[in-house]
């Protein structure tokens, strides 16, 4: 498994580089040598040509002077002596110049042996580094031609091995990174996921709310309706009143005696409408009341017909007037006791006038208490129609700003899991880092793999051999 794919071509090409260099050198060094021989060769079979020229001109030359005359014999002979040395010198120098080149032929044997051992620990080096064993050391060389591609390469290997410490630290760094951002996305997806279905059901409530304000308010409307319609017949019926008791003003002054009852009579009436509204402003839903009223409706006869329907109606509307019952009740009986006297003195009037002004006043009495009743029903449903109508308007826009939570919420969840996605991704990048990073040895207390490189190695070094 290589470092990568970058790194192992960057080995391939330096190896090939060192390959070409230590061919080029070797070839150099073999034609050096070559020519070496060829010159010694020369020098060799020249000098033996040139001594066998030598020694038949001397022989020649010696066989001329031979025939002359005996002084110039000795002349000559002495001639061929110097000459001899000469040539002995010359022969002496011809060997140790040859002597010299094969000195030199040796020395360059020797450099191209340590040019070839220096190849191989080189090629080596790069292999194992290129394997991923980063614990290699390349030993210091002599100061030769290729110290300084040595020094290179231990340097090349020491920034290997400080790289690949920094970069064990970044894919710790990483992953435990990795770590907490899941931790994080996950909680927050769980917490919005919770978010969500509690808008969700809180949507669900306003809606419901919604619909039950809806029905209420339609309600009180529908009971405002039936309570100005109440209101017009009451006042049909308080005009009638008026006609009847105009009509009975003519026989006033035979009444004098029933006019001083009939004002008590007016005056608890008016207490009793004082009492009344104040049983209205402090209890909207008296039963007690719109039963009192069904009866006095009944009492007033063909005008009070009417009310029976309205008295149903505010019935709904009247549960908390209890209190007020009582004292309704007992000023009712003040106005019975007080009719039943204004009856006794009319007696002597007319039975069927006293008949007629008591039953006119009662009716008006009545018809006024159920108007009023009435009115404070209807202000009462127009206050409960606009409060609702208010309410509906207020839950309405609740319910919108609750779509618009639940909206956000539903995008905030799907944003909270692309990030855990994401999360889950760069975790699976820093397990893929951290594996590639975890293969190349940078201690020496991981396991050798120096038998992994026998093989390729030996292939290695007998190519060098080959070639050298």
């Amino acid at each position: 498994m290589p470092l990568s794919r970058v790194g192992k071509r960057h080995m391939d090409l330096l190896r090939a580089r060192i390959e070409r260099f230590a061919h080029v050198e070797v070839t150099q060094r073999d034609a050096r040598t070559s020519a070496a021989k060829s010159a010694t060769r020369l020098v060799q079979w020249t000098g033996g040509a040139m001594l066998i020229l030598l020694a038949l001109f001397i022989g020649v030359y010696t066989r001329r002077q031979l025939l002359r005359s005996p002084a110039a014999f000795g002349e000559s002979l002495a001639v061929s002596r110097e000459r001899e040395k000469a040539l002995v010198a010359s022969e002496a120098a011809l060997a140790a110049r040859f002597e010299d080149e094969q000195r030199t032929v040796r020395e360059q044997a020797a450099q191209r042996d340590e040019l070839n051992s220096a190849v191989q620990t080189f090629a080596v080096f790069i292999e194992q580094l290129a394997h991923g064993d980063l614990t290699t050391a390349l030993k210091e060389s002599s100061d030769g031609e290729l110290h300084q591609l040595g020094e290179n390469l231990r340097s090349m290997g020491r920034s290997m091995r400080v790289m690949m410490g920094r970069l064990n630290e970044a894919v710790a760094a990483l992953s435990g990174a990795t770590s907490e951002i899941m931790a994080t996305t996950q909680e927050q997806s769980a917490s919005a996921t919770e978010s969500a279905a509690a808008v969700t059901e809180t949507v669900a409530t306003v809606d419901e709310v919604t619909q039950t304000s809806q029905q209420t308010a339609s309600h009180a409307s529908a009971v405002a309706t039936a309570s100005r319609r109440s209101l017009e017949v009451s006042a049909s019926g308080r005009q009638a009143v008026d006609e009847t008791v105009g009509a009975m003003a003519l026989v006033k002054r035979q009444v004098g005696s029933i006019a001083d009852r009939i004002l008590a009579l007016s005056e608890q009436a008016q207490a009793v409408g004082q009492i009344i509204t104040t049983v209205n402003e402090i209890a909207e839903q008296s039963n007690l009341l719109a039963l009192n009223a069904a009866i006095e409706a009944a009492r007033a006869g063909e005008h009070g017909r009417g009310f029976a329907v309205v008295a149903q109606e505010v019935r709904s509307l009247a549960e908390q007037s209890k209190r007020a019952t009582a004292q309704v009740r007992a000023i009712l009986g003040d106005i019975q006791k007080s009719t039943a006297a204004a009856v006794l003195a009319t007696e002597e009037g007319g039975k069927a006038v006293a008949s007629a002004v008591d039953t006119a006043r009662v009716a008006g009495e009545r018809i006024d208490q159920l108007a009023a009743t009435i009115a404070d029903a209807a202000r009462a449903a127009e206050l409960i129609v606009t409060a609702t109508q208010q309410q509906v308007t207020g839950i309405g826009q609740i319910a919108q700003a609750m779509r618009a939570i639940d909206q956000a919420t539903s995008q905030t969840v799907e944003g909270t899991r692309q990030s855990e996605r994401a999360a889950r991704d760069l975790s699976g990048l820093a397990s893929r880092l951290r594996d590639a990073v975890e293969w190349p040895r940078t201690t020496t207390s991981s396991p050798s793999c120096g038998a992994c490189f026998a093989t390729r190695s030996t292939t290695t070094r007998s190519t060098w051999s080959a070639r050298a």
